[in-house]
C-alpha cells in the first residue's frame, strides 16, 4: 500500500461517477480493477510479527489514515453493512 494517491471517493460517489451499480462495483473489487480502501479515525495500533514461540511486539502507534480491506469486507459495506476494526483488550 505504498504511494496510495487519489482522487479518493466514497462508495456511492464511486457508483455514480461510473454509473455502475453496488453489484457492478463489487466485481470490478473482485477483480481488482479497484483497490477498496477506508479512511480510519486516530487509532492505537500495535506493530507485531509471527515467531516460532508466538508473537513478537514491535511498536505501539496511532495511525489515521487509509487502510485496504479485503473485498468480503467491501462487499458488507456495499451491502450498507458495518464493518469494525478488531480493538486490542
Amino acid at each position: 500500500m505504498n504511494n496510495l494517491k487519489g482522487p479518493w471517493y466514497s462508495l456511492t460517489e464511486t457508483q455514480q461517477k461510473l454509473e455502475i451499480t453496488a453489484t457492478e462495483l463489487n466485481y470490478l473489487i473482485t477483480e481488482e480493477e479497484l483497490l477498496p480502501v477506508v479512511f480510519t479515525k486516530s487509532r492505537n495500533f500495535l506493530l507485531f510479527y509471527p515467531e516460532q514461540e508466538g508473537w513478537a511486539g514491535l511498536a505501539a502507534c496511532q495511525y489515521r489514515g487509509h487502510l485496504a480491506l479485503h473485498r468480503e469486507c467491501i462487499a458488507k459495506l456495499l451491502d450498507g453493512d458495518k464493518v469494525g476494526l478488531g480493538k486490542a483488550t
